[in-house]
């Protein structure tokens, strides 16, 4: 008998450094700490592109991500089924646009992989975000399409949690874990060779245009001024998406998951560096006392590349009919980080209903 598990199936066509952290782990929206499978990150034209299951992503419900190290995230915006349980998803959120990883040149010789080394690794990512990896052997190699692995110390076993995993040699991705037997512990991997084959075949013009077209029309942040692209906290399972703080219109409240302060937003302003006069932060009218931030500090940034922030304001929000303005003098800015901090005696989870920028 079988388990089956949760494999990303495309992070291998690109080449992989253990330091990359191109990897990220796929959660619902019902428990974002649970880990549902994993999705591999790669750069696609001018995007960063998750590829997953389309099971992990019906499990999911409405898929997050989480990249290494926690500090990216998003949420799965469009999803295109490229037939074979593989599907492309674009996101909303930072992850989306940090990738260094391209589809690209990739060993395929499998034999002479596996001659050069005796124990691989299977690598994934723990719910928090945090690297996790098991050291294996090949048990079973069939030339053509599956390898079967066990890990080399008996008290580990491969878990419905490693779903996904990458099977490296040396720094050499050999394949995907695709499930576990809960009779033997023996893994069964698709070999990298076969994999790469089988997904090119679906991965021609037809289907990379389809992708790039749900993308280019998957949300507003081209018709608006300033784009939120990353954030510190889920929402909440009843909840609108952090991407839509910006835009007008009736909706759910954004409401955070649980009730750790500070609550961060990142911003970017998408024409470029532009003007910045301040912010109103617009409360839900029927959110408790406990829900609202309390005091807001402001961080800029001008930089094309990696963020330099720079502390422009930091002073507790008055509420005027569920609003509270900040105006500042006029700053040029490329990017803006908001932290929103409760009351620390206080134990409410953040909700807010929109941000507006003051340009």
């Amino acid at each position: 008998m079988s388990i089956r598990l949760f494999p990303a199936l495309l992070g291998v066509l690109g080449v992989w450094s253990l330091a990359m952290g191109q990897q990220a782990v796929v959660t619902g929206i019902a428990n974002a700490d649970a880990e549902i499978g994993q999705a591999w990150i790669l750069k696609h034209g001018d995007d960063c592109l998750a590829v997953l299951p389309t099971h992990v992503a019906s499990e999911a419900g409405s898929a997050r991500f989480l990249g290494e190290g926690g500090r990216h995230r998003a949420e799965l915006d469009q999803l295109v089924d490229m037939g074979d349980d593989v599907s492309l998803a674009s996101m909303r959120g930072s992850l989306g646009s940090n990738c260094q990883t391209t589809t690209g040149s990739l060993s395929r010789n499998v034999a002479r992989i596996l001659s050069r080394h005796g124990v691989g690794t299977l690598r994934s990512l723990n719910g928090d975000a945090t690297r996790a990896r098991l050291s294996v052997a090949v048990v079973d190699d069939d030339g053509e399409m599956f390898l079967r692995i066990k890990p080399t110390s008996d008290s580990d076993s491969i878990r419905k949690g490693h779903s996904g995993s990458l099977l490296m040699f040396g720094d050499e991705p050999v394949g995907m874990l695709l499930s576990v037997s809960t009779r033997t512990g023996v893994g069964t991997v698709v070999r990298v060779d076969t994999l790469v084959r089988k997904l090119e075949s679906h991965l021609g013009l037809d289907a990379q245009s389809s992708l790039s077209t749900a993308h280019s029309g998957s949300g507003a942040s081209t018709e608006q001024s300033w784009e939120i692209t990353s954030w510190n906290t889920h929402a909440a399972p009843i909840s609108s998406s952090p991407t839509e703080l910006t835009l007008d219109g009736d909706r759910e409240p954004w409401r955070a998951a649980d009730a750790r302060w500070p609550v961060t937003f990142e911003m970017t302003r998408t024409s470029g560096v532009g003007w910045f006069s301040g912010i109103s932060i617009h409360a839900s009218p029927t959110s408790l006392a406990e829900q609202r931030p309390q005091t807001l500090q402001l961080l800029v940034s001008v930089s094309s590349a990696q963020p330099k922030w720079r502390s422009i304001h930091y002073a507790g929000l008055d509420y005027v009919d569920n609003i509270a303005t900040v105006r500042l003098p006029a700053t040029r800015v490329r990017q803006l980080r908001i932290e929103l901090h409760g009351n620390p005696s206080e134990t409410g989870a953040a909700t807010l209903h929109k941000l507006m920028i003051l340009d």
